[in-house]
């Protein structure tokens, strides 16, 4: 089955497709995230590049957010995104092995590959996949470029997209002996499984059907700077480093922020990496989205 391509819009308001992709420096010293998002009945696109980190010196951080553009174009293999902010073009060279986005902005460039590292991973009950990748190229912010070789994380989803009714944790990561991991674990007050997979560095696989977090969002409803996953036999520890926030405009006047970090991950046992945590928030507006806007 081959969904790297759009998909025929459904007939729900709040149908959505989008591509993600995103990279971590091994040592969380710099990280960076690109969505490429679409709402065809709502006739509206969207655009995420988000750059963080000490590499990136006083040029960043970089956060450009989009919310009403057109939206995306296909173009065979392509897909392509633009507005008075910036614009993106996104490829599917081969399909599950190897994509690349290409995005311009003011002052701002990026062109990165995302190599497949393992098979893609695909949620039971939804339309949705996730795939680990290495991911090489370069990004210029303000004059100042920085070659990049990092592990990165890549997901497409299609389907009836409501940002604003339910809060999820999402994490993707790599530790520095090759493991790889990924969750999706909903927010509610009744047992809901976990969606994910620990990938060893043997290449073995193994699904995460639960999901344990040691720390929520407190009174104020903003996540904790750090966060204890355990995934399987696997339990991990995330400090966050690098804030990069969104915060969520709906069509009919809902809000909400997607509380997003590139974090510092490790093991009691020693291992260390880093990757990216998310909290979906509805009717959560923080007092600072935690970037400017460039």
């Amino acid at each position: 089955m081959n969904d790297e391509a759009a998909h025929p819009p459904g007939t729900g308001k709040l149908w959505g497709e989008s591509w993600y992709f995103d990279f971590a420096d091994p040592g969380c010293a710099w990280g960076g995230y690109l969505r490429v998002g679409s709402y065809p009945n709502l006739q509206t696109g969207w655009l995420w590049l988000v750059l963080v980190g000490d590499e990136l010196g006083d040029a960043g951080p970089v956060r450009i957010v989009e919310h009403r553009l057109a939206p995306p174009r296909q173009y065979g293999q392509e897909l392509v995104v633009a507005g008075p902010a910036g614009d993106c073009l996104l490829r599917c060279h081969t399909s599950y092995e190897h994509w690349s986005a290409r995005a311009r902005a003011p002052g701002v460039s990026l062109d990165l590959n995302w190599h497949a590292a393992a098979p893609e991973y695909r949620y039971e009950q939804a339309s949705r996949y996730e795939q680990p990748c290495d991911v090489a190229g370069e990004i210029t912010v303000r004059g100042r470029t920085v070659a990049i070789s990092a592990p990165g994380q890549r997901d497409h989803s299609w389907g009836v997209r409501d940002w604003w009714r339910i809060p999820w944790l999402w994490f993707a990561g790599r530790l520095n002996d090759g493991t790889r991991a990924h969750a999706t674990q909903l927010v509610v007050r009744r047992p809901f499984p976990a969606y994910g997979y620990v990938d060893s560095a043997d290449g073995r696989r193994d699904l995460v059907s639960e999901c344990q977090v040691s720390a929520g969002p407190g009174p104020d409803r903003t996540p904790p700077r750090r966060t204890g996953l355990s995934l399987g036999q696997l339990d991990l520890g995330l400090t966050s480093r690098w804030p990069a926030n969104v915060l969520l405009d709906g069509p009919d006047g809902q809000a909400g922020t997607l509380f997003r970090s590139l974090c510092a991950v490790e093991t009691a046992d020693g291992r260390a990496g880093s990757g990216w945590l998310e909290w979906n928030m509805p009717g959560t507006v923080p007092r600072r989205a935690g970037l400017t806007t460039m």
